[in-house]
């Protein structure tokens, strides 16, 4: 009776350990597919920010961002007097791209002084107002950033009574929204013509630009840097004369690609150039967690099988003599 107690008490103690190793490992792979990332807001027109430039050192998620767009840019501008100088925004433009990360702006590598860096920092320095958000958390279950943003902003314009039209350009999933698809940078100097004749008084339309090398197709079979197309959205703005206010963050590959299905990463790998896979770096991971998991079950039960047969063998507990013939 003994010996089937401590049986018990082995199997059980060794099922809380597989228990605690599964959770375990379910942490890492949350922790590490994590990607911090992040953010930053300019305008030159005015705005609820007293200093010219500002910095939230809060994590934000994508939701968060977009509410802190409108409560900053765009909300005080609506709801202030007519005397007041703020106007609102006509257009808000997201440009999201998808390989900085928070950890390379303090780095002094190739990346850290690529062009986009110094691109952002001569937007956000030429700007009569900006807000950077360094650390804007994207974790892997949550859906894109483009779709996140596009739903709040649609939200939160919709409740001023000042959603206009929802544009997307390059490799933006944003979910059943009701948008225009333009087919890169060149569409948008006529874009933004056009709505400057058709845009109703009090709407402000939303831009979201999803990076992609072959977002300027001008020169086809040619790709553009992250910063060489941040400067032709931008640049295009302000030919126009459009009162925009905008947002560049980052979407790494790894933590979108998780969100599209696998038709669209196909026609957005085969865009870029790159080969496609069937596995990617996401799926890698969680195949070597199944691994590692599938191996330690069959390890445990051979364990606890031994075990038991062990305790199961019952062993005299004295020997007779042999008997004299």
């Amino acid at each position: 009776m003994g010996k089937i107690l401590v049986c018990r008490l082995v199997v059980w103690a060794l099922a809380v350990f597989l228990g605690l190793s599964v959770a375990a490992s379910e942490v890492l792979d949350f922790d590490s597919s994590a990607t911090v990332v992040p953010a930053f807001l300019w305008t030159d027109q005015r705005c609820s920010i007293k200093e010219g430039r500002s910095i939230d050192y809060q994590v934000q998620s994508p939701e968060s961002l977009g509410n802190a767009l409108v409560d900053k840019f765009v909300r005080p501008a609506t709801e202030s007097s007519h005397g007041s100088d703020e106007v609102p925004p006509e257009i808000i433009v997201v440009f999201i791209g998808n390989k900085l990360r928070a950890v390379d702006i303090s780095r002094t590598d190739e990346l850290a002084s690529s062009d986009l860096l110094k691109m952002l920092e001569r937007l956000v320095a030429g700007s009569k107002y900006s807000l950077s958000i360094p650390y804007v958390s994207i974790r892997k279950d949550q859906i894109s950033t483009a779709e996140t943003l596009v739903s709040v902003l649609h939200r939160e314009l919709g409740s001023l009574s000042r959603m206009g039209e929802v544009a997307v350009s390059g490799s933006c999933s944003v979910g059943k929204q009701s948008i225009k698809r333009l087919a890169g940078v060149p569409d948008l100097k006529a874009y933004l013509e056009t709505r400057k004749e058709t845009r109703a008084h009090g709407e402000t339309d939303v831009l979201m630009v999803c990076y992609t090398p072959y977002l300027d197709r001008t020169a086809p079979g040619t790709s553009v840097s992250e910063g060489r197309a941040l400067n032709e959205v931008i640049s295009n703005l302000r030919s126009s004369g459009t009162r925009h206010v905008a947002l560049y963050t980052s979407d790494p590959k790894g933590a979108t690609e998780g969100h599209l299905t696998i038709s669209v990463r196909h026609l957005i790998d085969s865009a870029s150039g790159n080969e496609t896979t069937g596995c990617d770096a996401v799926c890698h991971s969680r195949a070597r967690i199944l691994e590692g998991v599938f191996v330690a079950i069959v390890l445990i039960t051979i364990l606890v099988s031994g075990l038991c047969c062990m305790m199961g063998v019952k062993t005299p507990t004295r020997f007779e003599l042999p008997k004299e013939s």
